[in-house]
């Protein structure tokens, strides 16, 4: 095994840590949860060694889940060499370069007529904020969608509600100047690996590029893209950067691309949805959702 105690398989690489992993160079260890372990690179990506089967563009999975990996340490070194991901504190190198490369399928049809959008977006954000009100933005998505009963917010969510707003009429009168200013007060709040305010664009991004609403200018979506990302690699974590531009590229975890084409054509089944959008996460599916809905309704 080539003096490595284990030799790991991929069995998908995101399209984007496929194009990282191919880069010989340095990386570390910069977190480990009970879903899997970050690695950042040399180069600024942040490649997630996942212990599911949900794939992203920054995720590596396995068939089975890597019990060698759970012993990692954060802060440990890494390497990246000709497609291996290698740890030599615990003696594992994952072999990458054989794995299914994987990205979202391109759309395949026509949104379905407004309203329609209208109404799987209403049953997504009722189902969210009845089972998760009290986390992240899930209790701006009534006062947003103009829910019957939308109930009170926090204090502090106030503000936040209002800077959202502000983005959406700006997201209306294509002032991109003002739509990335109310975005980059966003980023960074919360708390986590990728705070609440981080997922909201990423969720509002993602709608933007993958399906194209509003009729944005090719030119103008490129600036509000390449602007709202380079202020997020100065405001936040590396991560949610990388999460942000990846979603200006319509790129996302399969569980957000899933709930966003829900939304625009009804399919996958919005039943099936609304797991998607409570499992990525403790909040960060709603705080995504809440993103989509300012996307759907600008």
């Amino acid at each position: 095994m080539s003096g490595w105690l284990a030799e790991i398989q991929a069995e998908c690489v995101g399209r984007v840590a496929f194009e990282v992993l191919a880069e010989d160079q340095t990386a570390a260890v910069i977190g480990t949860t009970s879903q899997g372990v970050f690695v950042r690179s040399a180069s600024g990506w942040v490649i997630f060694c996942s212990f599911d089967a949900y794939r992203g563009p920054l995720t590596v999975t396995f068939a089975e889940p890597p019990d060698q990996l759970r012993l990692t340490q954060p802060g440990s070194s890494a390497g990246i060499s000709s497609g291996r991901l290698m740890f030599p504190a615990i003696g594992v190198s994952i072999l990458a370069q054989q794995g299914a490369v994987w990205q979202p399928a391109p759309v395949s049809s026509a949104p379905r007529p407004v309203p329609e959008q209208l109404g799987t977006l209403d049953y997504l954000a009722r189902e969210a904020v009845g089972r998760r009100r009290d986390v992240g933005f899930s209790a701006l998505l009534p006062h947003l969608l103009g829910l019957p009963e939308p109930g009170d917010i926090h204090w502090d969510q106030e503000t936040v509600l209002q800077s959202v707003l502000l983005v959406r009429r700006a997201l209306w009168e294509r002032d991109v100047s003002a739509v990335v200013d109310g975005l980059s007060g966003l980023l960074g709040v919360g708390r986590g690996l990728t705070p609440s305010g981080d997922d909201f664009i990423i969720g509002l991004l993602l709608v933007l590029n993958r399906w194209r609403v509003g009729s944005w200018s090719h030119s103008g979506l490129r600036r509000l893209n390449q602007e709202v990302t380079g202020a997020a690699y100065q405001r936040t974590t590396t991560l949610s950067a990388n999460m942000i531009e990846c979603a200006a590229l319509g790129e996302a975890d399969e569980r957000l691309v899933a709930v966003a084409d829900c939304i625009f054509v009804g399919d996958p089944p919005e039943a099936e949805c609304v797991s998607r959008v409570l499992g990525w996460g403790a909040s960060s599916g709603t705080d995504a959702l809440t993103g989509m809905a300012v996307a759907v309704t600008c």
